[in-house]
């Protein structure tokens, strides 16, 4: 989906002497903040869909299954967790930080295979990015193709 907030911003907004300018500065900021708070749900969104896809398509496998994550005082939605098998995904929002963790499950056993952690980062005109290992920048559509290639071969 076309992030039109950045697109309008763009529209808005003037470069003089190397930097850019806003009529509102606030209403990005406002933007921002506002994508950082949903970025689960989002996440989650874009998950199910492509889950849908997956179990479509997959023949005579496992399909996948999802399982939200709440805060236990607030039940706000932090994260998720995506099921094959024996294998799972878990991803949670910690401020402005997303963790994942890829583990096998072996009874009451669990072993993480892969970790990650994605920072936050911004770009001037109100784009919403993660930075993976120090020098990746991803989208919401490549972490769900991250979570999904990570469940798949764990």
């Amino acid at each position: 989906m076309p992030d039109n907030e950045w697109f309008r911003n763009l529209a808005e907004a003037s470069y003089e002497d190397g930097h850019w300018q806003f009529k509102d500065r606030n209403r990005v900021e406002r933007t921002l903040a506002s994508k950082l708070e949903t970025v689960v749900s989002q996440l989650l969104d874009d998950a199910n869909d492509a889950i849908d896809i997956y179990n479509h398509h997959v023949k005579g496998g496992l399909k996948i299954k999802n399982l939200p994550i709440a805060h236990k005082a607030t039940n706000a939605l932090i994260g998720f967790v995506l099921l094959l098998g024996d294998k799972q995904v878990k991803l949670v929002k910690e401020g402005q930080t997303l963790q994942m963790s890829v583990l096998k499950v072996n009874g009451h056993d669990s072993e993480v295979s892969n970790y990650y952690q994605l920072n936050a980062c911004y770009d001037p005109l109100g784009s919403l990015l993660w930075k993976a290992d120090g020098q990746n920048l991803l989208g919401n559509e490549m972490i769900i193709k991250l979570i999904l290639e990570e469940l798949v071969k764990a």
